[in-house]
């Protein structure tokens, strides 16, 4: 750990150290399937390298260890970025550790970008370019999607770049010429990149992505009751010699 990290964690502790002691509740935030789960947390104890919390729904509650997490309040200087290490459903308690500031800067998403139930194939046109991808998320405001670096030409498709799209996202929700802007294209690895684009819907398609959108938050929520559900189950005979 360098001399940076290790002064961004004593901080971060100090702060803990005095919500604790003030009993003042904070706010936790995680994303899960695109959708921004929020909800009041309290500091139990605090230890060397971790703090413990109870939740007011443990099952909003990472299913899984090791998810990251992020912690809000204005006393510190920054979002706090921490892992999940352990939780007692019985308790409604959870460990987190390895805090440190999201160096990031963090702004309230007015839209969640839920990711799609399933592969989701878009086929756009930007400047008489076809352009194919499959889709990572989607509100009612914007989409963002992954493309191979190969079919993708660079030098000719630039943020501002006008385009459309075709995907279906089900056989009840599908969209033909969907307008939008490019806003961003970023690099993922050497092989993919994203790009971001602000839609222009007409009317009926902007209908359209509102009410995919709600159906979708609700399909989401079900999907994270089923995963506290099986992370809550009891290890099963084989899962001990297996």
């Amino acid at each position: 750990m360098s001399t940076n990290e290790k002064t961004t964690n004593g901080n971060v502790f100090s702060v803990l150290e005095i919500i604790s002691n003030y009993r003042i509740p904070l706010t936790l935030t995680w994303f899960f399937r695109g959708l921004l789960l929020s909800q009041e947390v309290r500091i139990l104890t605090v230890f060397q390298d971790s703090a413990e919390f109870r939740s007011c729904d443990i099952s909003r509650i990472p299913p899984h260890e090791d998810c990251c997490v992020q912690l809000h309040h204005e006393l510190f200087e920054k979002p706090v970025k921490a892992h999940l290490y352990h939780r007692s459903l019985d308790n409604c308690t959870f460990v987190l550790s390895d805090f440190c500031y999201d160096l990031r800067s963090w702004t309230d998403r007015l839209l969640d970008r839920l990711q799609p139930k399933s592969f989701t194939r878009v086929s756009s046109c930007v400047n008489h370019i076809r352009v194919d991808g499959s889709c990572l998320d989607l509100n009612a405001r914007g989409i963002g999607f992954l493309v191979k670096k190969k079919s993708y030409p660079n030098d000719q498709i630039l943020p501002g770049s006008n385009i459309h799209m075709d995907f279906a996202l089900s056989s009840k929700y599908s969209w033909k010429k969907l307008e939008g802007t490019v806003i961003h294209i970023s690099p993922i690895s050497r092989l993919l990149f994203r790009i971001g684009v602000l839609l222009q819907p007409n009317p009926n398609d902007a209908i359209m992505l509102v009410k995919y959108n709600s159906q979708r938050k609700e399909e989401i929520l079900a999907e994270l009751s089923l995963a506290f559900f099986r992370a809550s189950e009891p290890p099963q005979v084989k899962d001990l010699y297996f």
